[in-house]
């Protein structure tokens, strides 16, 4: 299934992806190259977490394919999608278009991928708040 891909695909798909909603924003903040977008808008067209979505926003940032938009409303931060090269806006333009050609197989893809090893980890030293009842 996953042969179907190009390397570029599989590639960002297994650099890039950590979720099939990571993959929905991205696709939806592509799909209009001069929009801005909050967390509402995302959530309108989505219906998805909208904490989920905030943390999938700045992950686009840190994986420079979206920017913070300056705005008047700093309560509601605004993004845009912006990839920090032309090399990775082709990538991400093969990606959506494998998304929209073959859902199921990028889907089973990012379902596929081993968890990160290290988020496992940290996870388990993670200091959880004690219960005061028992």
């Amino acid at each position: 299934m996953a042969n179907e891909l190009t390397v570029e695909v599989r590639g960002f798909i297994a650099n890039y992806v950590d979720s099939l909603e990571h993959l929905e924003i991205l696709a939806l903040m592509s799909g209009s190259a001069t929009g801005v977008w909050t967390v509402q808008r995302i959530f309108a067209a989505l219906q998805s977490n909208p904490e989920s979505i905030a943390q999938r926003l700045e992950l686009l940032v840190q994986q420079q394919l979206a920017v913070r938009v300056q705005t008047s409303d700093e309560s509601h931060p605004s993004y845009s999608f912006r990839p920090a090269t032309p090399e990775l806006d082709e990538t991400v333009k093969a990606v959506i278009r494998a998304f929209r050609e073959r859902r199921v197989t990028i889907t089973e893809l990012i379902f596929s991928k081993p968890p990160a090893p290290l988020k496992g980890f940290a996870d388990a030293f993670r200091i959880r708040k004690e219960n005061p009842n028992g």
